[in-house]
This record gives structure tokens, C-alpha cells and sequence, in this order.
């Protein structure tokens, strides 16, 4: 055969050696999991956002506590085991946890005429507000979602998400895709481990990074989270990498170093902390832990005296010959060894499996018990455990009754510890609800905004804002109308 032909015939061509690779990179992708989604896989997803629980034991706990600086994140995985673990600590941070009931007093911070309450832009933004706040359930949002998570672990990080959340208009009436046609809000739990504290805003307003690697692990699919992540992943990998800026303003937090970028509250990345006046993640009641881990160890002990309790020893003295003769041996027994041993087996079948035999027959026999001289050890635990975790410990747990205005005053010691979080929602539910008339408008709406516009169908408030990304009440819906039917 011509040697030519036959490198011909042996060689491969440019699209059948690309064939080949994206196969083998196909195969490879699907068996390591890439791309892959069942409905384990996503499940796990789901318990691995804010689950890194860790076994802890007191000396663990006492080495993370003593660390420089202190181990914080270890802390928080002993607090998330703890909180299953152990029936004070759970019921410590549920009792803190129900402190706090979100009922909201709604006021205006910045009228400076009190004729302008009768305003028709006061109304409206007071409408605005209304419909807002009937479409977002906070007390679950917050009171379960977001303190649940700062009591174990100190901070929570969140993705305040809403069902409009599109990138072209959609028609609702159409029989293929069907939407809601309400607006509805909620805060999305973020991979808490791959978010890190970076800054705060507004005196009391956190802001963080994530690391987008997350989104590397083939069963994790970017989809799930708000649109804003997925362009900016798209722009992470694009080559044109933007400059890190710690000092950078919330509407320019883009920066990138690695795969960790900045994440701003424009785009509905916001955090929460239990703490503001220290950047420290250490869970609230890490101290606690030392105690409550103790009382595994007191309970142990405990069933183990009463193990001895359950028991006890039957014994006596065996009688010695009386008068022994000359010549005889010293304290020499009464009985054959042997004839001792058989009746003391006969005695041992006769008796309770809890009672042992020392010797029979004897003389002077007595039932010795192990006496319990300390039997509230277990409850002493558990009571002390209860008032370090709390001022109202009685609620939580105890034998004795607190006076009513005891009890009153208890409670509202706890409280004062967990109000200073209704700050952080006030500034939260503030940035968000004046961002509403700055919000920039889609670019989808180019063509209809214009028109709208020009025939003066949208001609926006007393300072010119058009309010695009703001709520429509029912009589702006009747102007516009009024206004369309007069072209």
C-alpha cells in the first residue's frame, strides 16, 4: 500500500478529532456529575445552603472559644448540631426567637408639611406600601427565616427575590406560559458558606461577597437564583475582569477578585446580623454550648448511679471452728470450700439477677446498696443551663414559679436582646421601598415607554420620576386609561 495513502487512512481529521474530545468531555461531565440533576442531588443542595453542623465535646468547644482570634465558623457547626442535639439550647433560641413579632407602625420620616399627608403622592406611596407589604409575608421572612439562622449562627445571608423577576414581558393570558399576575416577595437563602461580610451601608446594612465557584458544582443550577447572578457569572468568565473596590458605592458593587464578586442591595443581596458593633460571626449563645454539652456527661453519671442503685450485694461472715484443737490450723472454716461454693450457687440461682451473692451460708448476713446522695444533680444541670441562656429561665425550664411581674420583667430583658434587630429590618424595608422610584426600567420596555411617554400617557410624578419599577395603584391604572381613550 502507498505509505501516503496509508497516513491518510491511519490519520484524523480537525472535525473528527473535535468529535471525539466533545465526546470524552460529555462522558466525562456526565459520570462526575456536571450538568447532572436528579432529585437527590438537588435535595442535598437544599440541606447544604445552612447545614455544616459539627460534633462538638467540651474541650472542642473551649479550643474554638480560646483561639485568636476566635474560631467562629467551627462555632457556628457545633451551634447547628447543638440546636438538634440538645433540648435546652433548642429551646433557648425558639423562646428568643418568638420574642419578636413584626408588627409594623408605619410612619413618614421625611414630611415636612403636614399638609402633604393629604397629598395624592403621599397616597400613592402609601398604597405602594400597603401593596407591598400584602404580598410579602416579613413575619415568616424574617421572624423565621432570617432570626432562626442568626441565633445559631450570628449572620444570615438572603437574596430578597420576587416573582417579576424577567427579562422580556410575558403574556399572561396566553395558554403556554401562565404567571401570576400579583406580585409576590420573599428572601431566598444563599449558600451561607460561600458569602463573607465585606462592608455595611447605612450605618446598621450589611453588605457581602460571593464566591460564584458555587455555581461550579455541575448539580447546582444558577437558574434557581435571581437573574442579576447569572449575568454577572457570565461576566465573571468573559475575560474582562472588573478592579476589586472595597470603597466602591452600592450601585457600582461589581468588583471581582477570583471568583469571589461584590453583591449589592440594588440587586437584592442583603445580610443580617445579630451583632453590628463588631464583624465577628461568633453564634450568639456560643457560651451556652459549654454548659448544655455538660449535661450529657452529669446525665451519664447519673445513669450510672442509678445502675448501682438498681443493684446490691448479699454478704455475710463465714463461721470459723470454735476450740480448735492442738495442733489444728488457725481460723479454720466451718465449712468444706467446696460444699460452700455449691451451696452458694444453689443460693445464687434462687435469687434476683440485681441482687449478688457473697457467701452463703453465713453468719451475720446484710444487703449492701449504693445510697444516692445527690438527687437532683441532673435537674441542677439542666436548671443552671436555663438561667445562662435566659433572664425568664422558668419559661424554659424549671421547677419553681416566678412571680407575675418577675416573669414581666424577665421577658422584657430578653426582648431588649433581640429588638435591636427590628433596626435592620426598618433600614431594609426602607432602602427597598425607596428604591422603587429609582429603579431603572428594563430595556424590553424601550419601544412602549416611548410611546407612552409621547403621547403623555406616562408623565410621571412632581419631580419627574416615571416610577417604572414601582407599584400601580387602581386609580393610576384609571388615568392611564382616561388618558389613552382620549388619543
Amino acid at each position: 500500500m502507498d505509505k501516503d495513502l496509508k497516513d491518510k487512512e491511519d490519520s484524523m481529521s480537525k472535525e473528527e478529532a473535535w468529535n471525539v474530545l466533545e465526546f470524552a468531555q460529555s462522558l466525562y461531565s456526565g459520570f462526575s456529575g456536571y450538568g447532572f440533576y436528579n432529585p437527590w442531588t438537588q435535595n442535598q443542595n437544599l440541606v447544604s445552603l445552612n447545614n455544616d453542623s459539627l460534633v462538638p465535646t467540651y474541650s472542642k468547644i473551649i479550643s474554638s472559644l480560646d483561639a485568636n482570634p476566635i474560631d467562629a465558623k467551627t462555632l457556628c457547626g457545633y451551634s447547628e448540631f447543638m440546636k438538634v442535639f440538645d433540648t435546652i439550647y433548642a429551646k433557648t433560641l425558639r423562646y428568643f426567637q418568638s420574642l419578636l413579632a413584626f408588627d409594623l407602625n408605619i410612619t413618614c420620616v421625611n414630611m415636612k408639611d403636614p399638609k402633604e399627608y393629604s397629598s395624592d403622592a403621599y397616597k400613592q406611596d402609601l398604597r405602594r406600601v400597603y401593596k407591598f407589604l400584602d404580598n410579602f409575608n416579613y413575619k415568616q421572612e424574617f421572624g423565621t427565616k432570617v432570626v432562626g439562622e442568626l441565633l445559631r449562627k450570628e449572620t444570615s445571608y438572603v437574596w430578597f427575590r420576587d416573582s417579576h423577576e424577567i427579562d422580556a414581558p410575558i403574556d399572561i393570558d396566553s395558554d403556554e406560559i401562565k404567571t401570576r399576575k400579583n406580585e409576590k416577595f420573599s428572601l431566598q437563602i444563599m449558600p451561607q458558606r460561600y458569602c463573607m461580610l465585606t462592608g455595611y451601608f447605612n450605618s446598621s446594612q450589611l453588605l457581602y461577597d460571593f464566591n460564584y465557584n458555587y455555581f461550579m458544582n455541575g448539580t447546582t443550577d444558577i437558574n434557581l437564583f435571581a437573574p442579576s447572578m447569572k449575568r454577572t457569572y457570565k461576566e465573571l468568565f468573559d475575560g474582562d475582569n472588573k478592579a476589586y473596590n472595597p470603597a466602591s458605592q452600592i450601585s457600582q458593587r461589581n468588583g471581582e477578585f477570583a471568583t469571589w464578586v461584590q453583591c449589592s442591595p440594588i440587586d437584592g443581596a442583603y445580610a443580617f446580623k445579630m451583632s453590628i458593633d463588631n464583624f465577628s460571626q461568633t453564634p450568639p449563645f456560643a457560651s451556652l454550648m459549654k454548659t448544655c454539652i455538660r449535661n450529657t456527661d452529669i446525665e451519664n453519671l447519673q445513669y450510672d448511679k442509678n445502675l448501682l442503685g438498681a443493684r446490691a450485694i448479699l454478704a455475710g461472715t463465714i463461721r470459723l471452728i470454735d476450740n480448735a484443737k492442738s495442733g489444728s490450723q488457725k481460723n479454720q472454716f466451718a465449712i468444706d470450700p467446696n460444699t460452700l461454693g455449691t451451696l452458694m450457687n444453689i443460693v445464687a440461682s434462687t435469687l434476683n439477677k440485681n441482687l449478688d451473692v457473697g457467701a452463703m451460708p453465713t453468719e451475720d448476713n446484710k444487703i449492701y446498696q449504693y445510697q444516692e446522695t445527690n438527687k437532683t444533680m441532673v435537674e441542677d444541670s439542666i436548671v443552671n443551663s436555663a438561667r445562662q441562656g435566659a433572664s425568664a429561665s422558668s419559661l424554659i425550664y424549671s421547677d419553681e414559679k416566678m412571680m407575675q411581674f418577675e416573669a414581666q420583667q424577665a421577658v422584657e430583658t430578653d426582648y431588649q436582646f433581640m429588638a435591636k434587630l427590628y433596626e435592620q429590618f426598618n433600614e431594609f424595608m426602607n432602602t427597598y421601598l425607596a428604591s422603587l422610584n429609582k429603579q431603572p426600567p428594563s430595556d424590553w420596555s424601550k419601544d412602549a415607554r416611548e410611546w407612552a411617554e409621547s403621547n403623555e400617557i406616562i408623565r410621571g410624578n412632581e419631580n419627574g420620576e416615571k416610577q417604572y419599577k414601582s407599584f400601580c395603584t387602581r386609580e393610576q391604572m384609571v388615568q392611564f386609561l382616561h388618558r389613552v381613550s382620549k388619543l
